[in-house]
């Protein structure tokens, strides 16, 4: 087992798992900024 969390020659596997949450990151963005909720951690009101 190496030191690293994923292999060198896994880049593939990285990209697509980055990829997979800036989608889903943009889809969440989207989805609050139709709804009019700024996307801070103030609370309920």
């Amino acid at each position: 087992m190496s030191d690293m969390f994923f292999s060198p020659n896994d880049w593939q596997s990285v990209v697509f798992r980055l990829t997979i949450a800036l989608l889903i990151g943009v889809v969440i963005g989207m989805n609050r900024e139709r709804a009019g909720r700024p996307a801070d951690s103030s609370g309920s009101s």
